[in-house]
């Protein structure tokens, strides 16, 4: 007969800690994300290159927008004319949104063809999203193809 032994508080996995969440306002997605994005909190979506990341993050900008929650979409591969003619085909307007101060799209495209040299910082970049942050009263930043940002921190001849 084998001996069973009590788990110990600080042992194993214990109840769920309930986090405050924000609604993605996908349809669906909540339930599948037990209500959301956790709130305050970073949320990193992945997958290959046309696997839906960008355009999930749109919807959840575009659908905060409309619901009165203003937000901030960061640009690094494509252009932010590209993006409204995309949203256009989904049936999203994203003019009116822009124009009410409800939604920003920042270009921060990095040329290929630049030639980087000393020292690379994003501080600069990020005191434009935190001012613009601040003016709108986003609380909804989404940065689209961070692993471009993080290409220019890997890159080998920068050392």
């Amino acid at each position: 007969m084998e001996k069973h032994r009590k788990a110990s508080p600080s042992r194993g996995p214990g109840p769920a800690v309930s986090l405050a969440k924000v609604s993605s306002a996908v349809t669906g997605l909540d339930e599948i994300l037990t209500g959301g994005f956790p709130e305050g909190r970073m949320t990193l979506i992945s997958g290959g290159p046309v696997t839906g990341k960008t355009v999930l993050a749109l919807e959840f900008l575009y659908r905060s927008a409309v619901a009165g929650a203003p937000g901030i979409l960061l640009l690094f591969e494509e252009r932010a004319a590209a993006v409204r003619r995309n949203a256009l085909s989904l049936g999203w307007d994203l003019g009116p949104l822009e124009e009410a101060g409800k939604l920003f799209l920042l270009e921060a495209k990095i040329d290929r063809n630049a030639v980087l040299s000393g020292d690379f910082s994003i501080t600069p970049l990020l005191a434009i999203i935190q001012g613009q942050a601040k003016a709108m009263g986003a609380r909804r930043i989404v940065i689209d193809a961070v692993d471009v940002l993080l290409r220019v921190y890997d890159d080998a001849r920068r050392e």
